[in-house]
């Protein structure tokens, strides 16, 4: 990660960050993506701060998309084969081996410090990008859109 206090000015402040992880879980011997693994996840932030009561910002984030299972079809079988080990173990590998698209975010917010009073404002995902989030029987299904969020705070 960079953070930058000053990038070319002093009221301009900057951070970015970059991660690789990679985080699997074994199951009878079988490896599979955990749910929340999302190998590559970048951050990058800016502030500007015009006068010491206000600042205004924006923050990009962007990571790979989860892994989901796949939905299997109705096949049901009574067979000996199905209590098997390696019958099993083939119903575990398809576990998370699907992704999800790449999920990317554009949020914005300002701030107006008055002192006792605070009062903020944020709009996240304000390119209202489709980003799927679960996998049903119809489709993917996408996170809320465009979420604003006002609020003010009274310090006593």
């Amino acid at each position: 990660s960079i953070d930058i206090p000053k990038i070319f000015t002093s009221k301009l402040l900057g951070y970015t960050s970059y991660a690789y992880t990679h985080a699997h879980k074994i199951e009878s011997s079988v490896s599979v993506p955990n749910d929340l693994e999302a190998p590559h996840r970048f951050v990058g932030r800016l502030n500007y701060e015009p006068s010491s009561v206000l600042s205004i910002g924006a923050q990009l984030d962007a990571r790979s998309g989860y892994p989901y299972s796949p939905l299997r079809t109705g096949q049901y079988s009574n067979t000996v084969d199905a209590f098997t080990q390696q019958y099993y173990q083939s119903q575990l590998a398809a576990e998370n081996s699907l992704r999800f698209p790449t999920h990317v975010q554009l949020n914005v917010n300002a701030n107006l410090d008055l002192g006792n009073t605070n009062v903020f404002m944020s709009i996240a995902n304000i390119t209202n990008r489709a980003n799927p989030i679960v996998n049903s029987a119809s489709g993917l299904i996408h996170d809320t859109g465009i979420l604003p969020s006002f609020g003010v705070t009274y310090k006593f």
